[in-house]
């Protein structure tokens, strides 16, 4: 698939899954003719020092990321779409979720984006 607009944006590196290591957190976007979709993913150590994706959250058009230190999490922004919603008219226009790593999994609270742990979205 091809996307004529695409932007990239290093949010920061943080120690989001234990003490003394930090996971880098990257946010993309991509569009065409629509509103197209953004990725927040946190990326780790891997095994033989590759980097792979710890966790990825998707969503239609927009998605932003802050890290929080003070919580070792990750705050979006978005709007929130239902699996109803058109593309036009956002369920939540403007919702909010924290995304952080607790008991060896990954949690969204509230689940309003695509979380895909250990990956990145299909597509």
């Amino acid at each position: 698939m091809w996307f004529p607009v695409q932007e990239l944006r290093i949010v920061g590196a943080a120690e989001l899954m234990r003490p003394g290591v930090q996971q880098l957190v990257v946010q993309s976007h991509e569009m065409a003719a629509d509103c197209g979709s953004s990725t927040v993913t946190v990326f780790a150590g891997g095994p033989g020092g590759s980097v792979v994706p710890a966790a990825s959250v998707a969503n239609p058009c927009e998605l932003s990321a802050t890290i929080v230190r003070s919580d070792n999490s990750i705050s979006l922004a978005g709007p929130y779409y239902s699996a109803t919603a058109p593309m036009c008219c956002p369920t939540k226009p403007s919702a909010s979720a924290v995304l952080r790593y607790r008991g060896g999994r990954w949690i969204e609270s509230p689940s309003y984006y695509k979380l895909y742990p250990g990956r990145l979205p299909p597509g």
